[in-house]
């Protein structure tokens, strides 16, 4: 592999008795667990390092740590199957950090935005909820996640990445009350009266 030509950090730089350059190794691995799934997508030398170098500083922006990304491989593992893809870096992030997943995140949000209407929706992060305001509820009400993954990754991860505020406190539900006024009964007396019912 080339030397990478991208700012030095945490997963350029040879480390260990190894001297194995960290995103290199990360490669490496996804290419184990994807096997030629993985490799087909890079036809030459350069392309691999155009990833390493991609990816390399969006691990390092987004303040992932080796020991992240351990449990984020451990998660893929788990997962795999003939549906499963190889994650986008924003999916991988997400991993990680153990975030939500993207789909059930998805998925939630598609449940959340009907339940919405009858100010019965629970979001189990605050993130789901902005993106879904971002996507637009009733958008998400008419789609699938085949056809909406691609923009629900960038959303969600956008929120995610960022500083989320809590999801909006619930109005009270407004109480109607029936008082008895002196008026009203006075006018229901006189009622029973006229059709010559008892009090």
């Amino acid at each position: 592999m080339t030397a990478l030509s991208v700012a030095p950090n945490a997963w350029t730089k040879r480390t260990g008795t190894e001297r194995i350059v960290p995103i290199r190794e990360l490669w490496n691995r996804l290419d184990g667990i994807f096997s030629g799934q993985w490799r087909s997508r890079f036809p030459d030398e350069q392309a691999v390092e155009n990833w390493c170098r991609e990816w390399a500083a969006g691990l390092h922006d987004e303040m992932v740590t080796f020991a992240m990304v351990k449990n984020g491989l451990e998660q893929l593992r788990r997962q795999m199957g003939d549906e499963v893809y190889p994650p986008t870096l924003p999916e991988f992030v997400a991993m990680c950090k153990g975030l939500p997943d993207m789909e059930s995140a998805f998925m939630e949000a598609q449940l959340q935005a009907g339940a919405m209407n009858f100010d019965e929706d629970v979001w189990s992060h605050p993130a789901i909820y902005w993106a879904a305001v971002d996507f637009g509820m009733q958008a998400l009400r008419l789609t699938t996640w085949k056809a909406s993954k691609a923009r629900w990754v960038r959303l969600l991860s956008a929120r995610l990445s960022g500083v989320c505020s809590p999801v909006p406190a619930k109005l009270p539900k407004p109480v109607y009350r029936h008082e008895r006024t002196e008026v009203g009964l006075s006018a229901l007396q006189g009622l029973r009266q006229q059709l010559g019912l008892r009090s």
